[in-house]
């Protein structure tokens, strides 16, 4: 039976810089939903992921992007085994989506999904991005 894709960690962020020394930085996280102030709106995002690689089972891993149930992007990365870093005492493959833009007309719901050989699909991330009266235009 599939198993799913575990993870440590997973960013909604405006960018995801490479830094020194296989550091990253992650600039205007967003902790919870996403609030713009008018719709339409156009968002600059990044993703960072820090998947599970406890098995050499794991070799490459697709990225379904989608608002709603509709995929708009599909990413694909190798996973390396090699002096892999470790998040919680855990191997990791970090994946990062430096930066992306999406046009949003409506309140919806932005997820990330992880599909991989010999895995189930599995929700990596997800948040809403909402229209907030609260914020001025």
């Amino acid at each position: 039976m599939a198993k799913l894709i575990k993870f440590v960690n997973s960013v909604l962020c405006e960018y995801v810089a490479k830094g020194e020394g296989g550091k990253n930085t992650l600039v205007n996280v967003y902790g919870g939903d996403v609030l713009v102030s008018t719709l339409p709106a156009q968002l600059q995002l990044g993703i960072y992921i820090e998947i599970v690689v406890d098995s050499d089972t794991l070799e490459r891993i697709e990225l379904d992007l989608k608002m709603d149930d509709t995929v708009f992007a599909t990413v694909g990365a190798a996973i390396r085994h090699d002096n892999p870093p470790y998040s919680l005492g855990l191997p990791t493959a970090n994946l990062a989506i430096s930066s992306f833009e999406i046009g949003v007309d409506k309140d919806l719901v932005l997820e990330v999904i992880g599909r991989a050989k010999g895995y189930k699909p599995t929700k990596l991330l997800s948040k809403r991005i909402l229209k907030n009266p609260a914020i001025p235009s």
